[in-house]
């Protein structure tokens, strides 16, 4: 059913979109933040999509890691003599598609749900490559930098919902909350841009 009330929240960790969408489609949940540019198909019959921010992907090591010796000359040839942390195949079809272009899908975790002691503290055992944005480098269990390198990747949050319900009055108010608070996300980030309307 629609949101009865919106303090409510769901522990829904999965580390991939198939369930997630399921999850919409049986009406088991009204609507999932979904990372960007992992989402239903635009013309998907159940489900649509307000984009709601943008920021970059980047790669991610150790403080410690022998890549930072190369400083700014650092180069994705370099990264990929280096194990670099990937999802199960199709967890994210998109981002694997780009990522495995570049050669950089190479060490797989099969953790289906978010897991410190597990994906996360994995990648960021030395001396692997790690992907991370603005918002996740810092869940890393040992302090992590970013490789002054450009994935030519963005991902970001997208506000899913099933059609029959984009319009009713409880959803579009937690999408004007939501908004707002990327709104504020974006004046304390560099990196992060909305894409929406305001």
């Amino acid at each position: 059913g629609i949101i009865q009330n919106k303090h409510l929240q769901g522990t829904c960790n999965r580390v991939e979109i198939a369930k997630p969408m399921d999850l919409l489609r049986t009406h088991v949940v009204d609507v999932w933040i979904a990372g960007y540019p992992d989402l239903p198909s635009p013309d998907d019959p159940d489900l649509t999509c307000t984009y709601l921010t943008r920021h970059p992907l980047h790669l991610a090591v150790r403080t410690d890691h022998p890549l930072l010796k190369l400083g700014g000359a650092v180069t994705l040839d370099d990264v990929r003599q280096y194990p670099c942390i990937a999802l199960r195949d199709g967890a994210f079809p998109a981002t694997q598609r780009h990522l495995k272009s570049l050669g950089l899908w190479n060490t797989q975790v099969q953790e289906r749900r978010f897991n410190r002691e597990g994906w996360m503290d994995h990648a960021a055992e030395q001396p692997s490559v790690s992907l991370a944005s603005v918002f996740s480098i810092g869940l890393y269990k040992e302090p992590m930098v970013f490789l002054p390198i450009d994935l030519g990747w963005s991902t970001g949050q997208t506000f899913v919902v099933r059609r029959e319900h984009e319009h009713h009055p409880r959803i579009q108010a937690l999408l004007a909350s939501l908004k707002q608070g990327c709104l504020e996300l974006a004046e304390q980030h560099q990196d992060v841009s909305t894409v929406f309307a305001a």
